[in-house]
């Protein structure tokens, strides 16, 4: 058996436990007729349990009472920065049974709690030694008994939890396992200097390696294709087609995110893979002709990644498949005219974030990869647009999820690259910033239609009187004509008109003979 018992000195004391769990000695006073206490457990931070974590010691006399055990480091070193020490700490290098290693002493402590241990009363400390040692399980050892001679054995496995140093107890000696590196420092530093020479070395030969490989291989490891992220109806770069073969599903949640698919019917036999080219291809089994392929991407030049370089969109409807986003300019124009479309674009304005900017809507996209972007599942579209002008580096904002009343938000800061639209209206919509004189201000739309207006109206006056003046001009050449005519026929003479007047009598009445369509006749 195992029981603890104290003795009295003329004295009445009790030992009790407090609200608080405390557990407290008091003696009575004759005199007052109360109870004092004598002393609390616990009554200083170290006291409580684990308070510095698994294998660390927790020394009240120390600034910072908590340090790791030696051959051990901080599982945290920014938590043991701002004092939280309850993580504890872990081995620097691991045991690993090796000739060499031993024991570090620390005198006056609180042993360990015995979680894992074994215990024999009658072995030597050297012996209590000798079988730590022989199994690599074993991380500590003491003396059970350390009265008088030292004798018995304590040996502990895996983690040392809740040791105190009590500089005062120097009988209290705890032996904890250390690695030959631990034990002799000078050893130590020779293994170090050696592993930094080695991985001098290895970085020199890596180095070397790389740029061998791009010598013989200038592409390098480049992207081919990206499907675009799911938007709660599909992946956005990749239109849905409905098959008969599988259903796409993508779960993302708080804690994890991945996707699936599953089969229409169990008996259809699929796989997905990628061929040497890079391509992901998708085939069927089939009982009589073997695997038949269903579809590969990159499919079409609008399927490679940043086909139109950075802030273009590509559209394969379109003759020219690249065009620049609302607000931007081709970088390099003359590359544009001859298709060489990588250089991307560029802004026609400088954002700078002053009123009247907004953005203009690209409908049915893939939407722009995620070199610098920030998401939130609960924002509103409207939320989403006001968010992304509070910024000046926003340039672009999109649901996130498209399906049902469309929620979410996504917001891109910098280039947008590898943009695609396509001919079929997508699920998915991108609204690209743009500056103030791009997006035209209500005075600008005003003004435009005031100018169509008058346009049109003068077009159509100018019309009316174009056809009244060919009229005219038609009936007077039918006159002419005629005149002409009576001319030729009768050879009539031309007279001055003073002769006339004299020969009329200056326009008499009197020589007046009639009057027709024309005038008088005299």
């Amino acid at each position: 058996e195992v029981y603890y018992e104290f003795d009295l000195f003329n004295e009445i004391t009790k030992l009790s436990v407090t609200y608080s769990g405390a557990l407290q000695r008091s003696k009575w006073n004759s005199k007052s007729l109360e109870w004092e206490a004598l002393y609390t457990h616990p009554g200083v931070p170290c006291d409580y349990y684990g308070q510095c974590g698994k294998n660390a010691i927790c020394t009240l006399n120390n600034a910072q009472i908590c340090t790791c055990l030696a051959g051990y480091k901080p599982k945290s070193s920014q938590a043991w920065n701002m004092l939280f020490w309850s993580g504890g700490c872990l081995r620097e290098a691991p045991l690993n049974c090796t000739k060499g290693e031993g024991f570090m002493k620390f005198k006056g402590v609180k042993i360990p709690d015995l979680l894992q241990v074994w215990m024999n009363t009658s072995m030597t400390l050297k012996e209590c030694e000798k079988k730590c040692l022989q199994n690599c399980s074993c991380t500590a050892y003491a003396s059970s008994n350390p009265t008088g001679r030292k004798t018995g054995c304590l040996l502990w496995y895996g983690d040392l939890v809740d040791i105190i140093e009590y500089p005062e107890y120097d009988h209290l000696t705890l032996y904890i396992r250390a690695t030959a590196s631990e034990l002799d420092p000078k050893k130590k530093k020779r293994l170090m200097v050696a592993m930094i020479t080695v991985s001098v070395f290895l970085i020199l030969l890596l180095a070397f390696f790389v740029l061998l490989k791009r010598r013989l291989r200038r592409e390098g490891s480049v992207k081919r294709f990206r499907s675009g992220p799911w938007n709660g109806v599909g992946f956005s770069g990749i239109p849905t087609i409905p098959n008969l073969v599988f259903n796409p599903r993508a779960v993302v949640t708080s804690w994890e995110m991945f996707y699936d698919y599953g089969l229409e019917n169990d008996s259809t036999t699929t796989r997905s893979v990628i061929s040497y080219s890079g391509e992901v291809q998708r085939y069927v089994w089939s009982s009589s002709l073997g695997w038949l392929l269903i579809y590969t991407l990159p499919s079409d030049p609008c399927d490679v990644y940043g086909k139109c370089g950075s802030n273009g969109v590509c559209t394969m409807s379109n003759t020219r498949i690249c065009s620049c986003l609302p607000g931007y300019i081709p970088k390099f124009s003359q590359d544009w005219e001859m298709h060489v479309w990588s250089g991307g674009c560029i802004r026609k304005h400088i954002l700078n974030c002053s009123k009247g900017e907004g953005f203009k809507e690209l409908e049915g996209v893939k939407v722009p990869d995620f070199p610098n972007f920030w998401i939130s599942t609960s924002v509103t579209l409207n939320d989403c647009e006001a968010e992304c002008l509070k910024n000046c580096c926003c340039t672009a904002y999109a649901n996130s999820n498209v399906s049902g009343r469309r929620s979410g938000c996504l917001l891109w800061y910098g280039d947008l690259v590898d943009v695609r639209q396509f001919a079929r209206s997508g699920n998915q919509n991108l609204y690209v910033r743009v500056s103030a004189s791009d997006l035209g201000t209500k005075n600008e739309k005003q003004l435009v239609v005031a100018m169509v207006s008058v346009s049109v109206t003068v077009v159509i006056l100018f019309a009316a009187f174009l056809m009244i003046w060919r009229r005219r001009k038609q009936a007077q050449g039918r006159k002419s004509e005629t005149h002409a005519g009576d001319e030729e026929d009768l050879e009539l003479p031309i007279f001055k008109r003073s002769i006339i007047a004299e020969a009329t009598d200056n326009f008499s009445e009197s020589n007046k003979i009639g009057e027709g369509g024309f005038g008088p006749v005299y």
